[in-house]
């Protein structure tokens, strides 16, 4: 994502979504998939609705 999309869209948390992938990528403190199912149903649901606004 560019760096004005992000400025124009500060209710997204690009530097959250940005920390999860490198969590995920490096496998930092060894996350589980119950970890990251938790991540799926309580923050995504609101990650997509706001990126849905943005099509």
């Amino acid at each position: 994502m560019s760096d004005e999309l992000k400025a124009e869209h500060p209710e997204i948390n690009w530097k959250a979504i940005s920390g999860f992938r490198n969590i995920l990528v490096h496998n930092y403190l060894g996350l589980g998939l119950p970890q990251i199912w938790i991540v799926i149903e309580n923050r995504l649901p609101l990650l997509r609705e706001n990126l849905e606004k943005l099509l």
